[in-house]
């Protein structure tokens, strides 16, 4: 199997949170650099925009989903939800792991997105018990369900809820927290020991961590979140030049878990 494609499939499946995560949010996420929608939602990083932390946009993506709930004396209603995907990347640590791994892995790694949901009917705060806890119980399955189907397509594996948890958002009010866990089992790939000969280093699986946050303001259910690496990636192997001449093929990409999701849940917390 190409190397170069399996690496696009693996880093590719970390944007697909974003995707899955939510059909039918409207995002803006990380630093406004002008090219923004002026009605998409924003997170204001600590320190600077998201461009001077080195987030970069990479993909738009315009969605409309329907969705069902349940309405008083047994019916139900049919809910369109609609808006604009917005994805972002960090685009450092893109161009660190490109370097370090010779080209192999040069897509998108640690990512981050948010959205703002418009819902027609807009049933958030209705009355008869049709209110914003139950529209966003339906909002939350169908976005879980997609996100599980999505990550599958993308190669992902062992797809799995380990935490359920709120989060108090800049904006006043407690978002839904979710952290999953996936793997991804990646090929074996290519890396050059002299300028005429490769030495292949072995495939293996990666971990993968995810957060999907949503709540409601201003009768709009905004939605945040992302993936990260979820464990670093390291190898130093002995490789046989030629007859009393060994190399050593040493990668360690230095990716820092505890780190992206901390940064994760702050840009989430920060969304307006």
């Amino acid at each position: 199997m190409n190397p170069d494609l399996s690496r696009r499939r693996m880093l590719a499946s970390a944007a697909a949170l974003g995707t899955a995560a939510l059909a039918g949010c409207s995002t803006d996420a990380i630093g406004r650099d002008g090219s923004a929608d002026e009605t998409a939602p924003e997170p204001r990083p600590p320190d600077g925009t998201l461009a001077e932390a080195g987030w970069e946009r990479f993909k738009t993506a315009p969605v409309e989903e329907e969705t069902t709930a349940d309405a008083p004396l047994g019916r139900e209603v049919t809910v369109t939800a609609s808006g604009t995907n917005y994805y972002y990347e960090d685009a450092r640590l893109r161009r660190r792991v490109r370097e370090r791994t010779f080209g192999a892995v040069d897509e998108p790694l640690r990512v981050f997105f948010a959205g703002k949901l418009a819902l027609d009917p807009n049933l958030l705060g209705a009355p008869f018990d049709v209110g914003s806890e139950r529209v966003l119980d339906v909002v939350q399955r169908q976005a879980e369900s997609s996100y599980e189907r999505e990550l599958s397509e993308m190669g992902l594996e062992g797809f799995s809820l380990v935490e359920e948890s709120t989060l108090d958002v800049a904006t006043g009010e407690e978002a839904r927290l979710r952290r999953y866990e996936s793997t991804y089992p990646y090929d074996d790939y290519e890396v050059p020991v002299t300028e005429n000969s490769t030495h292949t280093v072995e495939g293996g699986e990666l971990r993968y961590g995810s957060l999907l946050a949503l709540w409601e303001r201003d009768d709009r259910v905004l939605v945040a979140g992302g993936s990260y690496p979820g464990e670093n990636y390291a190898t130093t192997e002995q490789v046989d030049v030629m007859a009393g001449v060994t190399a050593t093929v040493d990668i360690d990409l230095e990716l820092a878990p505890d780190e992206y999701r901390a940064d994760l849940r702050d840009l989430v917390a920060r969304v307006e």
